[in-house]
C-alpha cells in the first residue's frame, strides 16, 4: 500500500479535517500523522501510525523540536507528504526540496491585531510558492494566491452526521462548537439574556464548548453569573470531536457566530457544515463564506450583533413547526467528507 505522511501541528482528532482524512484514506494509504501532544486526551484511529511530539519546555523550544522530528521524518519517508500550513512550513520544503510536498492551508489570518494577521498571512503567501501543490477552503481565499500566481486546488470544509436525531422545538436548545478568542461570543450570551426577558417562561438552553488562548473561558463564564443566566448557559471547555455526539444530538440549533471583518469574510467556520448536516437549524453571522452555505431550509444569518441574535432566537421560536431536520440535512450534502477526500483530495495525492 502506498504511503502518506500528515503534518499537522494540531494533535489528532481535535482537527476535524485531517481526522477525516486519515478515516477516507486509511484504506488507501499506508498513513502516518505527525502532531503535537497538547492535550490530555489522545484519540486514536486504526490504520493510522500517530506520532506524538511532546509540547513541554518554552515555545521556542516546542517549535524546534516539532520542525527537528517533522524533517526527520519526510528525509525518511517514501511517498507524498501533506502538511497543513504552520509558520516554519516553508523550513521542511527548502531542506527536503526534492521531495514531493503538498501544503494544505485551512485559513489565512484571523488575529485581531493586523501586524500579526499581515505576518501570518505574508509567511503563508511566501511559502505557498515552493510547494509542489496547494489546497485552499474556498474560493475567495484562492482568489488571494491566484493574485501572486499560486495555482491552488479548493479542498473545501466538510462535515458529516454526528447525529441523526431529529429534536423538536418544545425548548431552544443552541450549541457552539469552537475557539472562543476572537468570536465575540459575549453577544451571544447577552442576546440569550434579551430574548428570556422577553420571554421569561422559555426554558432555552446554550451549551459552548470550546476554549481560548487570553482566558476567554473564565471571563464568560463570569458574564454568565453577572447576568443570572447560569441556569441555562452551559460551559463544557475544550472536547474533542469524538465526544460532540451527545450534544448534537441534544440540540436543536446551531451557533455558527464570527465577527463581519474582512479576515472572517471568507472563511467559512467549520461548524457550520457540521451542524448543518447533523439536523441543526443554524444561526449564521453574514459573511460572505456563510451566505454561500446558508438558506431558508438550513439556517438564518445575522449581523454580528446582539439585538440581531436575539431577534433570529425569536424568529425560529414563532416559526419552529416549519423546521425540517430532513431538508436541513440535504441543503449541504454535497460537502460530506466521504464525497470531499474521494473525490477531490485522493486524485491529487494519487498523481505522485
Amino acid at each position: 500500500m502506498k504511503k502518506l505522511l500528515i503534518i499537522n501541528k494540531s494533535t489528532f482528532g481535535h482537527l476535524t479535517d485531517s481526522y477525516m482524512w486519515c478515516k477516507y484514506l486509511k484504506d488507501k494509504f499506508d498513513i502516518t500523522f505527525i502532531g503535537f501532544d497538547a492535550l490530555h486526551t489522545r484519540v486514536g484511529m486504526d490504520g493510522v501510525n500517530i506520532k506524538y511530539i511532546s509540547c513541554r519546555g518554552s515555545r521556542a523550544m516546542r517549535e524546534y523540536r516539532f520542525l527537528l522530528k517533522s524533517l526527520w521524518h519526510c528525509l525518511l519517508f517514501k511517498g507524498p507528504i501533506l502538511i497543513v500550513y504552520f509558520d516554519k512550513a516553508i523550513w521542511l520544503k527548502r531542506l527536503v526540496f526534492w521531495k514531493k510536498i503538498f501544503l494544505d492551508i485551512r485559513t489565512f489570518g484571523v488575529n485581531r491585531d493586523p501586524e500579526r494577521r499581515k505576518a501570518f498571512d505574508r509567511g503563508l503567501l511566501n511559502a505557498s510558492h515552493l510547494f509542489d501543490n496547494v489546497t485552499i477552503i474556498s474560493e475567495g481565499l484562492q482568489k488571494k494566491l491566484t493574485e501572486i500566481g499560486v495555482k491552488a486546488t479548493i479542498l473545501p470544509l466538510g462535515a458529516e452526521e454526528i447525529s441523526l436525531v431529529d429534536t423538536n422545538f418544545d425548548k431552544l436548545k443552541l450549541l457552539y462548537v469552537g475557539i472562543l478568542s476572537g468570536r465575540n461570543i459575549e453577544k451571544t450570551i447577552i442576546g440569550v439574556k434579551y430574548f428570556k426577558e422577553k420571554y421569561p417562561n422559555n426554558k432555552i438552553t446554550y451549551d459552548i464548548i470550546g476554549d481560548g488562548h487570553y482566558n476567554e473561558l473564565d471571563l464568560l463564564k463570569k458574564m454568565t453569573r453577572d447576568l443570572e443566566l447560569h441556569d441555562c448557559i452551559t460551559f463544557h471547555g475544550r472536547l474533542p470531536h469524538t465526544q460532540l455526539e451527545y450534544f448534537f444530538d441534544k440540540c436543536n440549533i446551531g451557533i455558527s457566530f464570527v465577527p463581519k471583518t474582512d479576515y472572517y469574510e471568507f472563511q467559512p467556520p467549520t461548524k457550520t457544515f457540521e451542524y448543518i448536516i447533523s439536523g441543526l437549524y443554524t444561526i449564521l453571522t453574514s459573511t460572505h463564506a456563510n451566505k454561500e452555505l446558508a438558506s431558508p431550509n438550513n439556517g438564518i444569518l445575522i449581523n454580528d450583533t446582539s439585538t440581531d441574535f436575539t431577534a433570529a432566537l425569536e424568529k425560529i421560536w414563532n416559526n419552529r413547526a416549519s423546521i425540517d431536520h430532513h431538508k436541513i440535512r440535504e441543503s449541504l450534502s454535497a460537502y460530506k467528507w466521504k464525497h470531499i477526500v474521494n473525490d477531490i483530495l485522493y486524485p491529487i495525492l494519487s498523481e505522485y
